[in-house]
């Protein structure tokens, strides 16, 4: 942190010193000219010579009186710049951590995978292959005993369930025949297909949020054939989502329980024919950024479908993905017979807290700046009487303010952090200068807190331009461009 604090300042003094190089010279080019012009002046008009040496000591002073103001708002600057590397060291260290006081999301972007229903087709078909006579021969009475070393009869394949090989013999050589018992794998459309997902968010405080997600899949299907059959539903567990808890599958009202998950939730049972199957699938999980249902890739139809989503939060949909059917407070996909290689793909846009917050201390020493700006040409303006010493405590108090702000980040969301540390700039401010002040004080306390409502801070900042442009018009301004034309004050 120390490191940090003084790589900062030796880098602000740089670009100070870079910045001051030209004014400075620029000065003692002044200099030289008012010296040259003393010595002719001296040489011509003496008299006249000390009336503008009187003349120019008087504003001289009257303007030095301002110098501690100058180096105060200096001195603030340099401080909130130091509460801004605080800041963005403790996000990098809260980021880096390998342990943390607060709760991580257990999962990232949640891909959930449609499920699919199927059943096994058991079909039967011959290999064969003619053994020239020559090799007929040397086999002898018994081909099947001299070639059992070279024969596999045992299935390689999950979806061969029997091999049986012969031996058949034929004028002029021996055929060899395998048989094989094969399982097809053939698809069954869900009738239906109804998904409730609700979302709700929550914070890491490193400047991360997750999201907290309710599923709930209610499917149905039939058994296509006319016989009864040995059905199979395959749930897919969602990759990417980190920690599954209240996880349950019911078909038919009964739990279903399963050790093996390596090919996701599957459940297997005898269907009568054309006997319908309801099953209902639930869970939770947390994730972050984008939640994603995927129809998968063999474009099985879906007769009903229907997707609902609750979320609080903006949702962005990817490009090319599905968009919902209707958007009126619930985010809902009813779409029927679907045959797409398409998905649902959410994205839970957020603004990092880390370039939020370092906007937030950017923008403060000018908002600083701002304020002195603004109480000097109010005061003006209204012929207000100004001590400098009570300007010089006003930037102390209200740089002061943004730099509590800092330190309470640790402990409080950086929305009540920035609240409170603007309100103790703007009561330590007004309480120097007075209630007369609170306009320009209060309003310039708001320019870094804009940055926190990070979709309208441009709106926000323009408003309060116009209250500043408006509190330093002549008094009757407004009255005299809104007064209609051709109106008269005469009775």
């Amino acid at each position: 942190m120390v490191q940090s604090t003084l790589r900062w300042l030796g880098g602000s003094f740089s670009s100070l010193i870079a910045f001051a190089t030209p004014i400075f010279m620029m000065l003692l080019i002044v200099l030289a000219v008012l010296l040259v012009a003393s010595l002719v002046l001296y040489a011509l008009d003496r008299e006249a010579l000390y009336k503008a040496r009187d003349w120019l000591w008087e504003r001289l002073r009257s303007s030095l009186i301002w110098l501690p103001v100058t180096l105060a708002v200096f001195a603030a600057a340099i401080g909130l710049g130091i509460a801004r590397e605080a800041v963005g060291l403790r996000f990098s260290n809260q980021q880096n951590a390998q342990y943390s006081s607060r709760e991580d999301p257990s999962g990232g972007q949640t891909v959930q995978y449609s499920p699919s229903v199927s059943y096994d087709n058991v079909i039967t078909y011959d290999r064969t292959f003619a053994l020239p006579p020559d090799i007929a021969k040397q086999l002898g009475n018994d081909p099947a005993l001299a070639l059992a070393p070279y024969i596999n009869n045992d299935p390689n394949s999950q979806f061969v369930r029997k091999v049986n090989d012969s031996f058949v013999k034929k004028a002029g050589g021996l055929l060899y025949i395998r048989t094989l018992e094969v399982i097809q794998r053939l698809p069954v459309a869900l009738e239906n297909a109804e998904v409730t997902v609700n979302f709700d968010f929550g914070d890491t405080g490193s400047g991360r949020s997750y999201y907290r997600a309710n599923f709930t899949g209610k499917y149905s299907f039939t058994n296509p054939l006319e016989k009864a059959s040995k059905l199979r539903f395959t749930f897919p567990l969602p990759d990417g989502s980190g920690t599954l808890s209240d996880f349950e599958m019911k078909v038919n009202g009964q739990a279903v329980t399963q050790s093996d998950l390596s090919q996701g939730y599957v459940w297997e049972g005898d269907v009568a024919a054309k006997q319908k199957v309801e099953i209902a699938v639930k869970y939770r999980n947390q994730g972050s950024q984008t939640w994603n249902y995927d129809f998968g890739a063999r474009r099985e139809p879906i007769r009903n479908f229907k997707l609902n989503v609750n979320t609080p939060k903006a949702v962005l949909f990817s490009k090319g993905s599905l968009f919902p059917t209707s958007q009126n407070g619930t985010l809902e996909w009813k779409l029927a017979n679907v045959i797409t290689s398409q998905s649902v793909v959410l994205s839970f846009p957020e603004a990092s807290l880390r370039e939020t917050l370092t906007k937030v201390f950017t923008f403060a020493p000018l908002a600083l700046m701002v304020m002195l700006a603004w109480v000097l040409a109010y005061a003006w303006r209204r012929n207000f009487k100004l001590e400098p010493s009570r300007v010089l405590l006003a930037v102390l108090g209200f740089g002061f303010g943004f730099a509590v702000n800092a330190m309470l980040l640790g402990y409080m969301s950086p929305i009540i952090a920035g609240v409170l540390g603007a309100i103790i700039a703007i009561t330590l401010a007004v309480l120097v200068l007075g209630l007369e002040y609170a306009l320009p004080i209060g309003l310039s306390a708001l320019v870094p807190l804009c940055f926190l409502n990070v979709g309208n801070a441009g709106l926000l900042l323009s408003m309060i331009g116009l209250i500043l442009i408006l509190s330093l018009m002549p008094s009757g301004t407004l009255e005299r461009i809104l007064k209609p034309r051709g109106s008269s004050n005469s009775s």
